[in-house]
């Protein structure tokens, strides 16, 4: 049985490898709702907010593009962004498939990611679109 250091590990070296900065995208989902803050206390809070996710975009040796997510059940575990970025990877879709199967992707993710990842999938065809 691996240790969660030794997977933690081999998480951050399939991380880097796959997930080339200037090459790829990387962003978290972090707890609360996107909101206006309240007063200067809660701007300090909300900036200072756990990540409990992490979207992923980036082209893979076949020239094509690649999105997926991870999400973690914060109530039981902990987020860790090498594991994340791993089952992110693990989980993806490539931008050449048809729209209907792209829509099915997006319409099996939960509820909480939907408009993120959305918004995520026109980033990604911005900074991976050709000449």
């Amino acid at each position: 049985m691996v240790s969660r250091a030794e997977y933690i590990g081999e998480c951050l070296e399939k991380a880097i490898s796959i997930l080339v900065p200037g090459q790829s995208l990387v962003q978290y989902i972090r707890k609360g709702k996107n909101r206006q803050p309240k007063d200067k206390e809660d701007a300090k809070r909300l900036k200072n907010r756990q990540p409990r996710g992490v979207l992923v975009a980036y082209r893979g040796a076949d020239n094509v593009v690649y999105i997926g997510y991870s999400l973690c059940n914060t109530k039981v575990d902990t987020f860790n962004k090498w594991i994340g970025m791993r089952k992110a990877i693990e989980h993806t879709i490539s931008t050449n498939n048809t729209e209907g199967e792209v829509n099915t992707f997006i319409d099996n993710t939960p509820q909480s990611i939907r408009k993120p990842l959305d918004e995520f999938i026109g980033r990604a065809q911005r900074f991976f679109k050709e000449g």
